[in-house]
């Protein structure tokens, strides 16, 4: 990573304080928020799992990224996108490969990558799935089919 004044605000140096040891990442905690963000500062949290749409930015890069990777993290609106990915997968009753997902009109305009990439983040607050069926997408080949996690 390119450390520069941009980064170094963003991603303040911290101790290792919290972090969980298994990954050694600074700015870590065992309770998934962001040391140095105040719990106020996060999104209002789904009712089924009491967990809240957004990821921090810290999250969507790698450590080789380049300071240009961390300076789109920090504009991206993950909230905005799980919840909008999250509720437009839950309007299909069978599930949704990619493809179907993004010809909904609510996607038009929006990048292949700002979908996908939300559906490791919603997987892991267990609010969508991996049926394991796969469909053929727009291009013949098999694409994995999400759906909403059913309580």
């Amino acid at each position: 990573m390119i450390v520069n004044q941009f980064t170094m605000d963003l991603f303040p140096p911290l101790t290792m304080q919290g972090a969980h040891p298994a990954h050694g990442v600074p700015g870590a905690s065992l309770s998934g928020v962001p040391m140095g963000i105040h719990s106020s500062a996060l999104p209002a949290r789904n009712v089924r799992t009491g967990q809240g749409f957004g990821t921090a930015p810290h999250k969507l890069v790698r450590r080789q990224d380049p300071d240009t990777s961390y300076e789109s993290a920090a504009k991206v609106d993950s909230a905005g996108l799980e919840a909008m990915v999250y509720e437009a997968i839950s309007t299909f009753r069978n599930g949704c490969t990619s493809d179907e997902l993004r010809a909904m009109p609510v996607f038009a305009g929006k990048a292949y990558s700002s979908v996908t990439a939300r559906y490791k983040a919603l997987m892991d607050k267990r609010l969508i799935e991996d049926t394991g069926e796969r469909r053929a997408g727009n291009a013949g080949r098999p694409m994995r089919v999400m759906r909403k996690v059913t309580a």
